[in-house]
């Protein structure tokens, strides 16, 4: 027999327990910025992507009359995919069909463009996710041109590619950690397996696009670096202000605890060892490229760690000041960055 005694206990504890989980949940995701800008109404853009990937199979062999289709309909995109994304001779080249007929032809390539059909089939929320991003983008940057989006199938080559006019997005590298080809692609590692999942392929997109904007280190040390790719995460963020932290960082839920719990005892490693304006490209190598962690830092580090510290260094700087821009920031040397911030490892 249940008392009230006990039902009212029993309530108690689920509710602690809901909370817990809430907590945990809010702690994994949680996300981190200056507060969202309300955008204005006319800044708001709705953004189509453009299915390359889906036009290159239309037919069961590309001729030289479609691929002048395929030319006069993407433009630059389609002469970025072809000579960039998958290496084949010149856009202009008249044996071009010959060769993207035989990538296409290939069984992997065959087999991997039919389930990207099947699994975004459907884009509806990559396409508003995108909108969203590229509105604050273009409303951050109003200077920049306005690019074209389309998709992409690259064979496993890259996530992403940036022409002059256009982003490529590359879905084939984001169909989910368990994807049946990805073991067999050699460079593929079981630390990069968690970003190949769909949520990544905005923010993937977006970070390459201000990736472009941010210009490139002045200088050759540790604090340069990690301030360039901060800037990058930041800015992304900004475009992004609903995205997980996990998502930004390309962390797992667990690497990002363990970061956020991390960030003075990194901090102070690094004055400690004196590497904040080390020039050793082996110093800045191991702390600043992937890797199932970061050399020389305890167990359940993950990787890039200098580069979360770089990330926090710059928020704090903006959040003390409110007057500088993003556009501002692109041009705000590392020094200034890391005396106005008065950075301690704390944002």
């Amino acid at each position: 027999m249940v008392t009230a005694a006990s039902g009212n206990k029993r309530i108690l504890w689920v509710s602690i327990v809901l909370l817990l989980l809430g907590g945990v949940w809010w702690y994994f995701n949680q996300t981190s910025g200056r507060s969202a800008v309300e955008l204005p109404e006319d800044a708001r853009i709705t953004v189509k992507i453009e299915r390359l990937d889906l036009d290159l199979k239309k037919t069961d062999s590309l001729d030289a009359s479609r691929i002048q289709e395929l030319k006069l309909t993407y433009g630059e995109i389609f002469k970025a995919y072809v000579e960039n994304a998958v290496a084949l001779t010149g856009v202009n080249d008249p044996g071009l069909h010959e060769e993207l007929n035989a990538f296409l032809r290939d069984p992997y390539i065959d087999t991997l463009f039919r389930d990207v059909a099947i699994r975004f089939s459907n884009i509806h929320e990559i396409e508003k996710e995108l909108s969203s991003a590229l509105s604050y983008y273009y409303y951050f940057f109003p200077k920049t041109s306005r690019v074209r989006v389309a998709s992409m199938i690259s064979g496993f080559q890259y996530k992403h590619a940036l022409s002059d006019s256009g982003l490529l997005l590359g879905l084939d590298l984001h169909l989910g950690r368990d994807y049946r080809f990805y073991p067999k692609v050699s460079y593929l590692t079981s630390y990069m397996l968690p970003r190949l999942e769909t949520r990544f392929l905005v923010a993937d997109g977006i970070k390459l696009m201000v990736d472009d904007l941010v210009p490139p280190a002045d200088g050759n040390q540790l604090l340069d670096e990690m301030v360039r790719v901060g800037k990058i995460l930041y800015i992304t963020k900004n475009c992004m202000p609903d995205l997980a932290d996990s998502i930004l960082l390309g962390f797992t839920s667990q690497q990002t605890a363990w970061a956020f719990d991390g960030e003075r005892n990194m901090w102070e490693y690094l004055i400690d060892q004196n590497l904040l304006f080390s020039s050793d490209v082996k110093v800045i190598s191991r702390l600043m490229n992937d890797g199932p962690f970061t050399a020389g830092l305890p167990e359940g580090s993950p990787a890039r760690m200098a580069s979360f510290t770089g990330w926090r260094m710059v928020h704090r700087y903006m959040d003390k000041n409110k007057e500088v821009s993003l556009e501002e920031l692109l041009e705000t040397p590392p020094s200034t960055i890391l005396k106005k911030s008065a950075y301690k490892g704390k944002s």
